[in-house]
């Protein structure tokens, strides 16, 4: 059942493998034989940027189908965990500020500031990774209608595949 105000997937098609790279490889079929990838195609990926989901793996996807268009997110969900995740005590309101304005100097301003209060050397070594990873994604954090998109439609891949998930963790993610 649909919640108020939430968008259902439509004619939701699910490849499932242990494997990574033959789930890829069906993918790549079934994007061949079900759509019309046309000159006009615009194609729309979101994913955390984990192991195996990176924006290089969707680049790549598009590159097969002549994609002129490809547009990547860092999931929202996974971008605004990962930063509370680094960020547990630290001011963040810029933090969070910078991604909605899709603003590069203000990050760089406001991890100068969380640097600058990191204390011990396993808090460097955390702020290291993150805030690296923040930099080199960035791009993936721009808003949806700032790249002339509507926001409708750019979810959460785990919100389409609870039953997997509740029967395999419990946990509703």
């Amino acid at each position: 059942q649909i919640r108020p105000n939430r968008f259902e997937l439509e004619n939701k098609k699910e490849i499932i493998r242990l494997d990574n790279r033959s789930a890829r490889r069906e993918l790549l079929d079934l994007l061949e034989n079900e759509y019309e990838i046309t000159n006009e195609t615009v194609l729309v990926t979101n994913s955390g940027c984990g192991k195996g989901y990176t924006p290089h793996v969707f680049t790549e996807i598009a590159k097969s189908f002549n994609v002129k268009r490809h547009e990547h997110f860092w999931d929202e969900y996974h971008l605004n965990k990962e930063i509370k995740e680094f960020t547990k005590s630290y001011p963040i309101e810029d933090l969070f500020q910078a991604i909605k304005e899709h603003n590069k100097k203000l990050l760089r301003r406001t991890l100068d500031t969380i640097e600058s209060l990191v204390s011990s050397e396993d808090g460097e070594e955390k702020f290291e990774y993150y805030s690296s990873r923040l930099m080199r994604n960035f791009q993936y954090t721009k808003p949806a209608e700032m790249r002339g998109l509507a926001k409708a439609g750019i979810g959460i891949m785990e919100s389409q595949h609870r039953k997997i998930t509740y029967r395999m963790k419990h946990r509703g993610m």
